[in-house]
Formats: structure tokens, sequence, C-alpha cells
């Protein structure tokens, strides 16, 4: 059935109802400002609150703000009423989750802030697309989109953002859910808007340099080192030669030949540079 006809107006008690964890995670504690208090307590909500039936309780999906505005004016006895107007849904967890963020379209963010949107859309739509094809009610066509990795272009359209932005913005939140301190960091100042987004996952994912190739230079600079080990080796086999200068020789001729064996290696595959 469709969300819209699982819904009813009703009135809920401020303290009965809990804030989704995923809001929470996205958009952070709700700090009212003062204007928006005043406003409530002059003129009271223009719209109900949405909220998702959820155990014994409610679970709110959208009005965050509005609602712990009202509950501060309650506990201050700016207003009488602990009941708030609320539009009450009976939404499975993944369809109100895509709720929480869809509610919040509008609302002005901060660059980590959309970061997580677009990650959190992205696994809701993953898991979305999963269920349907186990109740196979999915369209083939859209399934295979999603199969293969096209769930960043849905996410992209949904933020009006490219989908080069959006793969980088979960990859970022992604390894900062993962515990990555410089992904956390990158989070963090993508939220205070001190970096862009490609500046923050150049810090998550540094781009990868080709490593430089072994020269010609180090392969004649080795054989010289072992002619000059071959000049000393007689006198250091010698009876009377110190151990500890014998044993420092040996070990810098087999670093010299581990050197001109790997270069000699890299040679064959043709991959020495001049």
């Amino acid at each position: 059935m469709h969300p819209e006809r699982r819904e009813k107006l009703d009135s809920v008690r401020v303290d009965r109802l809990g804030r989704h964890p995923l809001s929470v995670k996205i958009y952070g504690e709700p700090n009212p400002p003062e204007e928006l208090m005043s406003s409530i307590e002059r003129h009271g909500l223009l719209q109900p609150l949405i909220v998702n039936v959820y155990g014994h309780g409610y679970q709110l999906l959208a009005g965050n703000t509005r609602a712990e505005a009202w509950y501060r004016l309650w506990q201050q006895k700016r207003i009488k009423s602990a009941w708030m107007p609320c539009r009450i849904l009976h939404l499975a967890p993944l369809e109100a989750e895509r709720l929480v963020i869809e509610s919040n379209r509008q609302r002005e963010k901060t660059a980590g802030q959309k970061a997580r949107e677009s990650a959190e859309l992205a696994r809701i739509e993953s898991e979305l697309a999963a269920e349907r094809m186990l109740r196979g009610k999915d369209n083939p066509r859209r399934s295979r989109r999603l199969r293969s990795g096209k769930t960043v272009d849905i996410v992209a359209e949904k933020t009006g953002q490219s989908n080069r932005t959006v793969e980088k913005q979960i990859a970022i939140v992604t390894k900062a859910d993962e515990g990555d301190p410089v992904a956390q960091e990158a989070l963090s100042k993508l939220d205070r808007n001190e970096t862009s987004v490609t500046a923050a996952y150049r810090e998550v994912a540094p781009f990868r340099r080709t490593p430089e190739k072994p020269r010609m230079s180090d392969l004649l600079r080795s054989v010289r080192n072992l002619e000059c080990l071959a000049e000393t080796l007689p006198g250091l086999l010698a009876d009377s030669a110190d151990k500890q200068e014998r044993s420092a020789a040996i070990e810098r001729m087999r670093r010299a030949i581990g050197t001109l064996s790997e270069a000699a290696g890299t040679l064959k595959k043709g991959h020495l540079a001049a």
C-alpha cells in the first residue's frame, strides 16, 4: 500500500517522540533558534510533524527542530500543552529512512551533511532494490542497473549532483564510518565548510603515483660496487682478516647482488628506464 494511505492525523505527546537515528547521524542534534521558538509560542505549528510508529512509541521522520523547540517551550512553561499535531505513518524501516532524507531536501546543509545524505541514500536504494528482487516485484531493467553499480545514478538524480561528486562523497563517508581518522577529519572539515568534496577526497584517497622504474645508472652502480668488493675479497677471506669486516663485506655483496637480480628481472620485462 502507498505510504500516503497508511497515515492518520493525531496528537502525540512531545516527550514520547524519539528522534530517528539516521536523522541524528546526518544532521546532528537539533538546536532551534529563538526566532522559531517565539513563532511557535505565538502561532503554534503551521504544519504537523511526520512520525512513524516504532515499537510502542513513535519516531520523528520530519520536524526534529520544531519538536525540540516545542519541548523546550513546554519545559520552560511558555506553552501549556505537551501534545503536538502529527501525521502518523506505518512505514517499513528502509522507507522511513528514505523519508528522513527526502523530507530534508529543502534544508540548508553543510557539505558534510550532503555527503552523508548521498552515502546513506545509496545504501537505502541498494537495500530496497534487493528487497524488491526477493519479492519478485522489481522491474528487471531497474534491477540490472542497480546490480551493475548504477545506484550512483539514482543518488545523483535525487540530490541534483554529478555522479563523480556522489562517488567521492560515498568514498569519504565510507572510510569515516570504518574509523579512518583521515577520513573523519576530512568529513569534519566538510561539516565546517572548510574544504571542498574534491579536496577532502584527495586526502582520503590520494592519487597513486606510478613508482619510478629502475634506471640503468642504478644497475651500473651495483656493478661498480661488486667490482670494488671483488678487489678486496681476497684480503677479507684471509685468515688474518677481521671477522666483523668480513661479515660486513659479505652483507654488502649480498645486497648488491640482490639489486642486480632485481634490475635484471626488470630489464627482462622491458621496464628498465634509461
